[in-house]
């Protein structure tokens, strides 16, 4: 219950945490992702996954959520986590020489953080085809969150300066994990894990791994076609706000359309 207050309360205000409560908030979420492939990798092979099992990727799920929001959403906390931010501080003339705030220092190891969510994350590969009552089911919830964050931080490799921690995170082990999943899941979590995929085939150290594992052919028979629906009807509703002639086509299709019902 505790994770799923904070959750609701981190996608409303990602920057409401101050710095204490943040850093003691991400130790409990590198606690509860520990061992986390284990019930990942039952559940996703389907069969006779335990209650216990379950549960646990129900907790999964929401931690995966709450860290996602943490490094995307949440104002300089990924720069905190990967130590980026300089330790420069404004101290009083009280403060004693030699003392710094806990601040400057991340609350738990980046890599060992990544490396709880990159064997989840490989342990979440569907033995077969999601069914449509499983879509929005927490297996699949969690498969879509850690694709929305790992393609922040793909993006976020290619940037300026990268800090060391950031930059030996290595997407390679679950490219091909990732490309499979993609032909598995639906929806909205398919299109997630869709334009995670679209980044790492933009990033030159993943490009030819998704290439051979077919990954391009598989963008362009999925995530192409999601694509080019979401431009058209970007484009759709950029006319009906620009153009009156459009407008007034569309309430007469509209109208033509209740008229069939």
């Amino acid at each position: 219950r505790a994770f799923t207050l904070v959750a609701r309360l981190l996608t409303r205000a990602p920057g409401a945490l101050s710095l204490a409560r943040e850093a003691q908030l991400v130790r409990l979420l590198h606690a509860a992702l520990e061992g986390g492939s284990k019930p990942m990798r039952a559940v996703s092979m389907g069969g006779d996954a335990s209650a216990a099992d379950q549960e646990a990727i129900e907790r999964l799920e929401l931690c995966v959520r709450i860290v996602a929001v943490l490094m995307t959403k949440t104002p300089g906390a990924l720069d905190r986590l990967t130590e980026r931010a300089p330790r420069i501080e404004e101290v009083s003339d009280e403060t004693a020489l030699g003392t710094s705030s806990s601040s400057s220092v991340a609350p738990v190891c980046f890599r060992d953080l990544s490396k709880r969510l990159l064997d989840i994350a490989g342990a979440s590969r569907p033995s077969g085809h999601v069914d449509p009552d499983e879509a929005s089911g927490p297996a699949s919830r969690l498969r879509g969150n850690l694709a929305l964050l790992f393609g922040a931080l793909c993006d976020a490799q290619m940037g300026d300066s990268v800090p060391p921690s950031l930059h030996e995170l290595d997407f390679s082990p679950i490219v091909e994990t990732y490309i499979d999943i993609m032909r598995k899941e639906r929806g909205a979590v398919q299109n997630n894990i869709g334009v995670f995929v679209t980044k790492l085939a933009q990033n030159p150290r993943y490009k030819q791994k998704v290439r051979d594992a077919n990954g391009m052919e598989s963008l362009h028979q999925i995530q192409l076609p999601k694509v080019e629906a979401q431009k058209a009807e970007a484009a759709r509703k950029h006319r009906m706000v620009t153009n009156s002639d459009a407008r007034t086509a569309e309430i007469t299709r509209l109208k033509g359309l209740k008229g069939m019902d």
